[in-house]
């Protein structure tokens, strides 16, 4: 370090002379002894024009590789579980305006990450969260599909009701699926931490005209008051389906459909719903390493296993090299 920089998991400057990381792809940076608790999915910073606030749909926030997540989701996220979880009235109190304000502006306009960890009010950083959902030009299940996902929260029959859903998660554009299941895992642990008195009827309140919305922009009166008793309905059967169905979008190649040569798995932590946090250690399936291999015998490893598909320029091949070894271990079928 030769400017000193501030370790984005635990908000303590680096100081000057002392070895830091930084992920290049998302510039996250941090103590070495600080790399597991660093923010994943690692999701690469954006390098066009910020979009005005107010003025982008989700898909102008996230990048062109799975899994499509705004950074500012993922870095909320990260920082509410490690140390929200057991706060009462999570998401139902609000921080400062102010305060949420300024996180925005510095997310969306800055080209490092704001250090959350240094932000004393975990209630502005839900705030922040909240804030960036709702003012979206379009809601998370957009416009188009509005109407469709209250009637299928509305159906009778469980079965088809879930049918129904399922059907028309599948119909949202890929960074409101990515982003809609990444955030619905999230709150599945609120729920589950009983400390934050916020079950999921009241999570889905909460996050009701947050994420559902109206079907057009400038709803009437009336469609607004009819639009608010049905919006907690559909937060809440999309937090009824399964763990395991909402973590296929949140990997790192749910893009790929071949999957048997190099799967680099950022969201390792969702593969079981006990997992408390998304920053666990990450191990492979077998859990036959019990230690991160070294550069070198992974590279003789790189060599008998990859396809030439490995040499292409996609996101996740160009991925491994930077964060395989610092933030999560690359594991090899």
């Amino acid at each position: 370090v030769i400017k000193p920089e501030s370790c984005v998991p635990c908000g303590k400057r680096i100081k000057f002379g002392k070895i830091s990381l930084k992920c290049r792809d998302c510039r996250v940076v941090s103590h070495p002894e600080c790399r597991e608790r660093c923010p994943l999915p690692c999701i690469p910073n954006l390098g066009g024009t910020p979009v005005k606030i107010g003025e982008g749909v989700l898909g102008d926030y996230v990048p062109d590789t799975a899994p499509m997540i705004p950074p500012l989701v993922v870095h909320c996220v990260s920082e509410i579980e490690q140390r929200g979880l057991h706060e009462a009235g999570l998401y139902r109190l609000s921080g400062a305006d102010r305060t949420v304000k300024e996180l925005k502006e510095k997310f969306l306009r800055s080209k490092t990450v704001p250090v959350l960890s240094k932000v004393d009010d975990i209630h502005a950083i839900t705030g922040l969260l909240k804030d960036f959902l709702r003012n979206l030009k379009e809601p998370l299940l957009t416009f188009r599909l509005n109407r469709t996902f209250m009637e299928a929260a509305e159906v009778s029959d469980d079965d088809n009701s879930i049918a129904l859903m399922y059907q028309t998660i599948s119909d949202l554009p890929q960074p409101n699926r990515d982003t809609l299941a990444f955030l619905v895992l999230h709150l599945k642990r609120v729920a589950d931490s009983l400390d934050t008195k916020m079950d999921i009827s009241n999570l889905a309140r909460v996050f009701g005209p947050t994420i559902v919305g109206h079907a057009v922009p400038n709803p009437e009166p009336m469609a607004i008051l009819q639009d608010t008793k049905r919006q907690p309905m559909v937060v809440e059967r999309l937090l009824s389906l399964p763990v395991d169905y909402w973590t296929q979008y949140v990997m790192a190649e749910n893009v790929q459909s071949n999957l048997n040569h190099l799967i680099i798995e950022n969201a390792n932590c969702y593969a079981t719903p006990e997992r408390m946090s998304m920053l666990g250690p990450l191990t492979t399936p077998e859990q036959h390493l019990t230690k991160t291999p070294s550069s070198s015998s992974l590279s003789q490893r790189m060599k008998s296993t990859l396809t030439p598909r490995f040499g292409s320029k996609s996101k996740s091949a160009v991925g491994f090299p930077h964060q395989g070894k610092f933030f999560s271990s690359p594991l090899l079928k």
